[in-house]
């Protein structure tokens, strides 16, 4: 299922959560743990990887960056993970739910190392701050090897940006996502699927991330552009997990986004359509 980051500080952190979630690995990280639980079903996996990705939603430049993971899963449900929030996941035979706090990543007018969710191709339009997110999901098995899934992220914190942008509670807009992974092949050590997710945001969402107001059209070199609700996002990926033993293991994930809609006609959108990609190193507790 589509699961946010973790509740802790720095837009690094949400940056590359997002970046794991694009790419289908957040429920790969919590399939990774049902192999190998030890006694009381409580397990603890720490990761580190790289990743690269657009450095912000219809940038032309792409950018790399570490991915550091760590996921802690109770048998009970609870979970506390850089990927997936702080919260508690359940399921009734094939249904599957879950409600957790993440973060939300932001935004920056300047240009950072790393995948940072900034340029300065947005100069002048002010900066959007992570802010922290209510989200709840559903899925559903198909056989054994289908899932499909929906979820909805809810803004929760109503921090203050820098005001040349006058987005006022703009970024505290709702997302909403659907989604598919199926499995195309397993071993013994191997597990390949492929996954398919799409992203809508209501008219606050995508003002924000793609719309340009009239305080923004004065400080930057956009005109002014009001996009409609809907969706704005599709991504593709391809995922294989490689288990070396009972402790370690590789995720890896190859994928591309591609903008849709008002989304993608934004005069802040360089190209529609980005690679997104990473690999981990895995020890599971």
């Amino acid at each position: 299922m589509n699961k946010p980051s973790k509740l802790i500080a720095g837009r690094q952190t949400a940056a590359a959560a997002a970046l794991l979630l694009s790419l289908g690995l957040v429920p790969a990280l919590s399939h990774a743990q049902a192999g190998a639980e030890p006694a009381g079903g409580n397990t603890l996996m720490l990761g580190i990887g790289v990743g690269f990705d657009a450095k912000y939603a219809g940038a032309k430049k792409i950018e790399g960056g570490v991915l550091p993971g760590i996921d802690y899963q109770m048998s009970n449900g609870f979970f506390a993970s850089t990927m997936r929030g702080i919260g508690w996941a359940g399921e009734t035979g094939p249904l599957g739910y879950s409600a957790s706090l993440g973060l939300r990543g932001g935004r920056n007018d300047k240009d950072k190392k790393g995948i940072s969710g900034g340029a300065k191709e947005l100069k002048g339009m002010g900066e959007i701050k992570t802010i922290g997110t209510l989200n709840l999901g559903l899925s559903y098995s198909l056989m054994d090897t289908v899932q499909l899934s929906a979820g909805v992220e809810l803004p929760l914190s109503k921090g203050k940006d820098k005001d040349i942008a006058q987005l006022k509670d703009a970024r505290h807009g709702t997302v909403f996502r659907l989604g598919a992974e199926a499995g195309v092949w397993s071993d013994e050590r191997n597990e390949l699927s492929i996954g398919l997710s799409a992203s809508a945001g209501d008219k606050k969402y995508t003002q924000a991330f793609f719309g340009v107001s009239p305080a923004q059209a004065a400080a930057s070199k956009y005109g002014i552009y009001t996009p409609k609700s809907g969706f704005h996002s599709l991504d593709a990926s391809v995922s294989w997990k490689y288990k070396i033993d009972k402790k370690w293991g590789v995720m890896s994930s190859l994928g591309a986004t591609r903008l849709l809609g008002d989304a993608a006609k934004s005069p802040l959108v360089q190209r529609k359509a980005s690679p997104t990609g990473m690999v981990m190193l895995t020890y599971l507790y």
